[in-house]
């Protein structure tokens, strides 16, 4: 786990189970633009968090490169999950800046 602070806030990186992490208060997704299930982690984290997340979700979207928004977490044991959409390599510029947003 490798762990940085800024201010208040610490932000943790944890290599698991995406969908199974307990002593988290919010995960990340690598979001589709629309916020719906897809494959891949947004898959799995939408079908760990049943239909609930993706009726929430919807109405937030369409969302663009470099973009996040944050819905509750469902049948996750996570309070929250934060959404984002990063740039596709070649075609979303400047990629660098676009990922920083997230």
């Amino acid at each position: 786990m490798t762990s940085r602070h800024f201010d208040s806030v610490t932000i943790e990186t944890v290599q698991g189970d995406i969908a199974n992490q307990p002593d988290l208060d919010a995960i990340v997704n690598a979001a589709n633009a629309e916020l719906r299930i897809g494959g891949g982690v947004a898959g799995a984290i939408h079908r760990a968090a049943g239909p609930g997340l993706e009726q929430e979700c919807i109405p937030m979207g369409p969302i663009r490169p470099g973009e996040a928004v944050i819905s509750s977490g469902h049948s996750l044991p996570n309070a929250h999950v934060i959404h984002c959409l990063g740039p596709v390599s070649g075609r979303d510029k400047p990629s660098d800046q676009l990922l920083h947003s997230c």
